[in-house]
């Protein structure tokens, strides 16, 4: 099997829940091949995260791999959800990808990345904080970070993996449920979010949680 390791990057769009498929769409006519549909719950600026009002709202996360035709498939999004009243996308980062992993029947480009992902756009002025802590745990660490400077964040459901340590029921192993905490920062307040999370006891107990960020190469808002 021939196989080759590329360079890429990977476009996260943040959307309303439901409007997946038509971000995924819209990719789609800037060349984009597809992409991975995530469910989460955002939790608002103003720091309301009860799960039943309308300041609770679900999300699509949207993850789509790119080469070449990048700066296509963000113009293709852009201009899908600004002709979409009914599909709010509300932002979408850029994340640079080492090696993503092509099969011999993939298209696979040798060219350079386009010029407008390289250069000043390689300073975004963001980054993305991630926290994997226990289920129950990441509201309480998004009031923690909101009061450190953080605007908002968004929850994914996880598990973690099976290890001999987990507890078995009538032989099966339960895994614990996790979550998953985003939150995308200005570079200005990363600092002081990241040792507001650090101060909190989660992270100083063993299996508790781990906190860990990465660049954003260009930040896009697609509100109208």
């Amino acid at each position: 099997m021939n196989i080759q390791f590329l360079p890429a990057k990977l476009l996260v769009v943040f959307a309303d829940c439901g409007c997946g498929m038509a971000v995924v769409d819209a990719s789609k006519e800037g060349g984009a091949r597809g992409g991975t549909r995530l469910h989460g719950r955002c939790l608002a600026e103003d720091g309301c995260s009860c799960g039943s009002c309308p300041d609770c709202v679900d999300q699509d996360i949207i993850l789509i791999l790119t080469q070449d035709e990048t700066e296509n498939v963000i113009t293709a999004i852009v201009e899908g959800t600004l002709k979409n009243p009914r599909c709010r996308a509300g932002a979408a980062i850029v994340l640079d990808v080492p090696k993503t992993l092509l099969r011999a029947n993939q298209t696979a480009s040798h060219e350079p990345l386009l010029h407008t992902i390289e250069g000043k756009d390689m300073k975004s002025g963001y980054t993305m904080i991630c926290s994997i802590i226990n289920y129950g745990q990441a509201e309480e660490l998004m009031a923690v970070a909101r009061q450190a400077g953080a605007r908002g964040g968004t929850i994914l459901g996880a598990r973690g993996t099976g290890t001999e340590e987990d507890v078995k029921f009538f032989g099966i192993s339960l895994t614990p449920e996790k979550e998953f905490l985003v939150i995308i920062s200005e570079n200005a307040a990363t600092d002081g979010i990241l040792e507001a999370l650090s101060s909190q006891p989660v992270f100083s107990e063993p299996g508790g949680g781990i906190v860990f960020t990465t660049s954003i190469e260009r930040y896009i808002s697609l509100n109208a």
